[in-house]
């Protein structure tokens, strides 16, 4: 049994090696947060945090550290658990995990992040100062597609959704001008954020003072999503010529697809955007 000496505390440590504990153990760099979170079973604030970040305790927390990815299971992921140690420990790690972490909005609609921050406490999302966003083919969720059907593709032609090329065009005008454009401002509207980190789907990322991006203009923005939504429509174009629309279709309502591992078959022939085709 050990004695009243032997016992680690972690109060004990000085102030500047619990500040790298902390860091080493909940600033990863980049947090990418579940959308949707099962109802608490504990009032533990700590737990509630750990609950605000992940879906369930077998979920993935993805974190990116440099230019590496790592995939990590939330139940062998120690930073979170650290928090439910002791309230000093709470104190410790809750400010510098909101502060100094860039929290990425989760692949889908505005909404979807909507979601996720209204489980946070208004202090909490003030602490935030760095986001990001990734827009990409993960964007067509099941919900984005329904939501597309019923509101802006229910209508087309019979012949138009046959015409493979067609329906590729209309998808992705759809997902930039109505789903990134709301993403675009769902950020811009969020006012203590410092920095901003927007990615597109090949890789690249632009990173915005908070003040600069929110003052963006009509044709930074335009120029910003018309470049964003090239790089998916030539992908989703590549899939949809290997597979064919339909069978797209039922991949992606499907769910988590990992497009990195199909090798695309760009289509035979270009869509080209008349001034009839910008009626959304």
């Amino acid at each position: 049994m050990a004695t009243h000496a032997e016992v680690f505390r972690y109060t004990s440590l000085p102030a500047e090696i619990r500040n790298t504990i902390m860091e080493y153990a909940l600033v990863p760099g980049d947090v990418y947060p579940c959308p949707k979170e099962p109802k608490p079973t504990s009032t533990n604030p700590s737990r509630k945090l750990f609950r605000a970040v992940f879906k369930r305790p077998s979920a993935t927390f993805k974190t990116k550290v440099g230019d590496i990815d790592h995939q990590v299971a939330t139940t062998k992921q120690p930073g979170p658990h650290l928090l439910t140690t002791c309230k000093k420990a709470y104190q410790d790690g809750h400010y510098m995990f909101y502060t100094m972490n860039t929290f990425h909005l989760p692949a889908g609609s505005a909404h979807d992040a909507e979601i996720w921050l209204n489980h946070l406490k208004p202090d909490d999302k003030s602490m935030i100062k760095s986001a990001g966003v990734t827009f990409s083919l993960a964007d067509l969720t099941p919900e984005v597609l329904v939501e597309m059907e019923k509101k802006w593709l229910w209508d087309l032609p019979a012949m138009t959704r046959r015409y493979e090329q067609r329906m590729v065009f209309e998808v992705t005008y759809i997902l930039c001008w109505r789903f990134w454009q709301d993403k675009i401002r769902f950020l811009q509207q969020w006012d203590t954020l410092d920095q901003i980190c927007l990615k597109k789907a090949g890789g690249e990322a632009s990173v915005f003072e908070g003040e600069a991006f929110r003052a963006w203009d009509a044709k930074e923005e335009k120029d910003f999503l018309d470049a964003a939504r090239g790089l998916v429509k030539a992908e989703l174009e590549g899939l949809v010529g290997q597979m064919g629309w339909k069978a797209t279709r039922k991949l992606l309502m499907a769910g988590g697809v990992d497009f990195g591992d199909i090798d695309f078959v760009p289509l035979n022939k270009k869509t080209t955007e008349t001034k009839e085709d910008r009626r959304f």
